[in-house]
């Protein structure tokens, strides 16, 4: 049996789109699933939830509560949980 993982996605530069006003979140957990390597999808059975839709710099601490909410409500359902990063930068190897 896979390991039963859950993604919560939180927005931010990760997931972030140009737009005439500068980047903005644009993808949501499905889409950023999507550009993971095939190997991940393959080892382990991913839940997504969308729990945020917000650039890193509009996190507040009421953000981060509700973070810590869904991390705590399903601790005991998964193997692991993972959190989009607020802020991260995925480059091309060069």
């Amino acid at each position: 049996m896979r390991p039963h993982i859950l993604l919560l996605t939180t927005g931010g530069t990760i997931a972030s789109l140009p737009t005439a006003e500068g980047l903005a979140p644009g993808l949501d957990g499905e889409a950023l699933a999507g550009l993971l390597p095939q190997g991940i999808m393959d080892c382990y059975d991913i839940t997504i939830r969308d729990i945020l839709h917000l650039d890193s710099s509009n996190i507040q601490p009421e953000e981060w509560q509700t973070i810590a909410r869904h991390v705590f409500e399903n601790r005991m359902e998964y193997s692991g949980i993972v959190i989009t990063p607020v802020s991260i930068h995925i480059s091309e190897p060069t």
